[in-house]
């Protein structure tokens, strides 16, 4: 830039502004005293800092820039009022949004102030981890077009740069900003050993061990490794969960620096994040599903608590404030949401109600809402009536929270419409974590009760004052469209509009699946929303989910051409789905990219499959995609045998013979010996030799083998029914067939007049049998007193 630029300072009673001939250097002072209205405003906005007041600061900035009299003062006030306070998300992507979006042009003294930048950055690292994570890679792309990099000399810009670097896993980018850093002349006045902390740091959060563990060599080396930067290390490592390495730094801290009074607290922060981070790779692989969390075995669970355990024995008598007391709260609570039988609710009740008052610590506001959100979200409890029986303990807990001078805000809303999530007796909170129809495992033969209080929340918050955020409107939808309750779902769906809460793509996702799990909803959905949708968000920017829900409309309202449509652009977004891919597996040398390359393209099919296998007619598509799949040599994985394995049982065009069906249990059976080491064994000793799989038994296994039995049912094949039930029995406690496969079974047994084969199946394999409801209880033990043993 060649004109000089105004620069006002960070907020001050007496402002200074800066001009310079470029950005960041050449800085010229000036002193400005503000007007009457501004300091005003400043002692305004310093008050709302001092009680947090979010909504307060925001409202005023916003019309200090309606009135365009809004200054770099006000929007670092603003940006630090953001910083030091319980993180609003929306509010914070929306200033976020300022310096990055061209919907929002700030004035140049502010958009090319690096003070005000230092918030904004700050207020990035924040987002960061949350679901507005892109705000953070927009920020950065802002920043470094908005600034000239050749002749930026604020060191704690470089720093800042260099962590949020770090925070985007840009491990590359950092190598190259301290290569830079390190060797031009005009950073020559930047110490090295700042260059070297911020580094390792932001090296620290890509999970760079190495490059991290010979910075701290370096500067303890040239004497200037200090006590903060580990400290800020372990901590970093803390809060990402990494067990080993936090220690690590925690015990060279204490090594190094006897007296730094470094205690448990940051191990702690460790173990309760790596739970928390398990905890929702178990949400993207079971709870999608609506499955229960708890895998049936995980050693990487059991030793993170084993791990736990051991610390708080180590420690116990040590534990003594508040702080401790939260993250001990946060680790049992989300225990609790994974394993809510080996650590029940009360188990943090206990924390609150016995411990913390034997050791003289008093709950605050962390502590009430961590122990709210636990009741909010525990799957412990079942309801036997319409209304939520975990909310009505969320309540509780909320009213003992407003007794202690704490009052509900926006989050304690969130926890208890989370409450209200809908039950299905016998099969739990399917909704829970409901992302597409088609991943739920359980089919949807009755709908969950919609507990009527969720309207009542719904009409306290807005007389508070409290509008629906993102979070809100998501949990209302989801309860309102699971339950059956469309009108009142299209209803706040349509006010959306009016509330300024943007339909984002995520939203819009959300609004098909729903829909989808309705014929009528699903032809609405697309005749109308579609439409919205191609109106709000430019063709380009809708994601792959958000077509998939819409392709699970199609399928529920049996529309093959909008189907059609939909594939056609599936196809177009994703290069595996396309027709000049010829194979879909990179050359790597790395068996673990080799496998997770596999893995997505295998996944990008499979809602075509699904698709096409469900509409009938567009079941001929069926074998030419699995003919796409094998000449670019792609691994089937469970899903795609799963919708093989039916289509098979459902097209006559498929050849739905026996010997089809055979043929594709044999290749899944001998594929999972292939990659799961699971040695096949033998039905039967004479030829035909028939391969089956050995236990123990996954989902897919299970679903895999039901249906095979079920063809066999069809053919009337009733030796091979029970050589493989027999088969079952000797490899499976549980006999995990479907009722409706067990009664065809027994059906055909008495039509082939197998009296012995019938006894046995009454007797021994029914009792077994895992899908049992009080109806099929009953039949279970009318068979056992008409069938002789």
């Amino acid at each position: 830039m060649s004109t000089n630029t105004t620069i006002p300072p960070p907020p001050t009673p007496s402002s200074t502004i800066e001009t310079s001939t470029k950005l960041g250097t050449n800085n010229f002072n000036h002193t400005h005293k503000p007007t009457a209205t501004q300091q005003q405003l400043y002692e305004t906005l310093a008050q709302y800092r001092a009680v947090g007041n979010v909504k307060g600061a925001l409202t005023l900035v916003r019309k200090a820039q309606e009135n365009n009299t809004a200054t770099s003062t006000m929007y670092s006030q603003l940006l630090k009022i953001l910083n030091s306070t319980p993180l609003d998300i929306d509010t914070s992507a929306l200033v976020a949004s300022w310096f990055y979006s061209p919907d929002y042009p700030l004035p140049p003294d502010v958009k090319n102030n690096w003070t005000v930048w230092h918030q904004v950055l700050k207020l990035g690292f924040r987002l960061a981890p949350t679901y507005r994570n892109d705000d953070m890679r927009a920020l950065v792309e802002s920043f470094t077009g908005t600034f000239d990099l050749a002749t930026l000399t604020d060191d704690e810009s470089w720093g800042l740069l260099l962590r949020a670097y770090g925070i985007l896993g840009k491990k590359d980018r950092i190598t190259e900003l301290i290569s830079k850093l390190t060797t031009e002349p005009q950073y020559a006045h930047i110490k090295q050993s700042y260059l070297q902390s911020y580094a390792a740091l932001a090296y620290a959060s890509t999970g760079s061990y190495q490059e991290v563990d010979n910075l701290v060599e370096l500067l303890k080396q040239n004497g200037n490794l200090d006590e903060k930067l580990l400290q800020k290390i372990a901590r970093a490592y803390g809060f990402k969960g990494d067990v080993p390495r936090t220690q690590h730094y925690v015990e060279l801290c204490n090594t190094l620096y006897p007296e730094s009074g470094i205690n448990a607290t940051l191990q702690m922060i460790a173990h309760k994040s790596a739970l928390i981070n398990y905890y929702h790779s178990l949400v993207k692989s079971r709870g999608v599903r609506g499955l229960p969390l708890k895998p049936t075995n995980s050693p990487e669970l059991n030793n993170l608590h084993a791990s736990w355990d051991a610390l708080m024995a180590q420690n116990e008598g040590k534990l003594d404030n508040i702080t401790q007391c939260n993250i001990i709260l946060e680790y049992l609570t989300t225990a609790n949401r994974i394993d809510p039988h080996k650590y029940p609710i009360s188990k943090a009740k206990k924390i609150v109600d016995e411990y913390m008052p034997a050791h003289g610590i008093k709950p605050d506001e962390m502590t009430w809402k961590t122990l709210l959100i636990g009741y909010a979200t525990t799957h412990e409890f079942k309801n036997d009536t319409k209304q939520s029986t975990r909310l009505d303990k969320a309540l509780v807990i909320l009213s003992r929270m407003d007794e202690a001078g704490f009052h509900a805000d926006q989050s304690c809303f969130h926890a208890l419409f989370k409450a209200c999530s809908p039950y299905l007796p016998g099969k739990g909170y399917l909704f829970e974590h409901f992302f597409l129809s088609s991943q739920l495992t359980t089919a949807l033969r009755f709908r969950p009760n919609l507990d009527p209080r969720i309207f009542e929340l719904e009409e306290i918050m807005m007389a508070s004052k409290i509008p629906h955020d993102r979070v809100t409107i998501k949990l209302m939808l989801t309860a309102l469209g699971a339950t059956g309750k469309y009108k009142a779902m299209w209803k706040r769906w349509r006010l959306l509009k009016l509330s300024g809460l943007q339909r984002d793509a995520g939203l819009y996702q959300l609004i098909f699946s729903l829909a989808s799990l309705d014929p009528e909803q699903s032809q609405y959905a697309l005749s109308v929303t579609r439409n919205e949708l191609s109106r709000e968000i430019s063709h380009e920017r809708i994601p792959r989910n958000t077509l998939v829900a819409m392709l699970d409309c199609a399928v529920t309202a049996q529309m093959p051409d909008v189907a059609t449509l939909i594939i056609g652009e599936l196809r177009r977004q994703d290069f595996t789905l396309s027709s000049s891919s010829s194979t879909s597996t990179p050359a790597s040398t790395n068996s673990a990219d080799t496998v997770s390359s596999q893995s997505a393209a295998a996944n990008s099919y499979v809602p075509l499959l699904r698709a096409c296998s469900a509409i009938p007619e567009l079941a001929s598509e069926v074998p030419k995609l699995l003919n796409e799949m094998k000449s670019k040599q792609i691994t089937y994985n469970d899903s795609i045998w799963k919708i093989v394995m039916s289509h098979n049982l459902l097209h006559d065009d498929a050849g739905a013979d026996i010997q089809s069906i055979q043929r594709t249990f044999n290749d899944f059976t001998m594929q999972r010996f292939e990659q799961r080491g699971k040695i096949p064994i033998p039905v039967r000793q004479s030829s035909p030799i028939i391969p089956f799989p050995s236990g123990p038994y996954s989902n897919a296994d299970r679903s895999m083998i039901n249906m095979y039995v079920a063809s066999l049912v069809d053919a009337q094949d009733v030796s091979l029914v029970f050589d493989v039930l027999r088969t079952m029995e000797k490899e499976t406690e549980k006999i995990d067939l479907t009722r409706a496969t067990v009664r065809g079974v027994i059906k055909l047994a008495r039509q082939e007049k197998s009296t012995t084969e019938l006894s046995w199946l009454v007797h021994q394999i029914l009792p077994r049998l895992s899908s049992q409801n009080s109806e099929f209880k009953q039949w279970i033990k009318h068979l056992q007193a008409t069938v002789p043993k």
